[in-house]
């Protein structure tokens, strides 16, 4: 009876053991899927930036900037608060022009997703990840409405 004592005091210890490991997969994936759900939010936000660039449309009106309206548009307050989003006018290779009918629009978008510091400080990985994503499409219509430049 008194050496069933001493294992019950076993399983607390062991379950201590296990416990730190599990934490850090737990919050390990949760970090994932955080930086990845950023990826994705990126993903559709330059897409709709370059479709509304490509047509020359400018929804956020009054004023105010395609990139600032694609950086409204996001999911999360620290992605709109901390992104960056660009367009440009890169030049046709075919023809050696930019900003024309038929030339391409690029909507780029930058992002610094920032990790729980104590788990990168204790598992050696940086404590910020950048996050990039960009979409080209085609002007269907000439750039009167959305100017190159990027949001600061």
């Amino acid at each position: 009876m008194h050496a069933t004592r001493r294992q019950d005091g076993a399983v607390m210890v062991e379950f201590a053991l296990v416990l730190v490991p599990l934490l850090l997969l737990v919050l390990g994936i949760l970090q994932f899927g955080l930086m990845l759900n950023a990826k994705i939010d990126q993903t559709h936000l330059t897409r709709d930036g370059a479709r509304y660039a490509a047509v020359n449309q400018n929804p956020g009106g009054g004023g105010g900037s395609l990139q600032s309206y694609i950086l409204a548009k996001a999911d999360t307050a620290d992605l709109a608060t901390n992104g960056i989003v660009c367009v440009s006018y890169p030049t046709n290779s075919a023809t050696g022009t930019s900003g024309k009918v038929g030339d391409p629009v690029r909507v780029t978008m930058t992002y610094t997703y920032n990790l729980l510091p104590f788990m990168s400080a204790r598992m050696g990985v940086p404590a910020a990840v950048p996050i990039n994503a960009s979409a080209t499409m085609r002007l269907e219509a000439l750039p009167t409405n959305n100017a190159a430049g990027c949001t600061t």
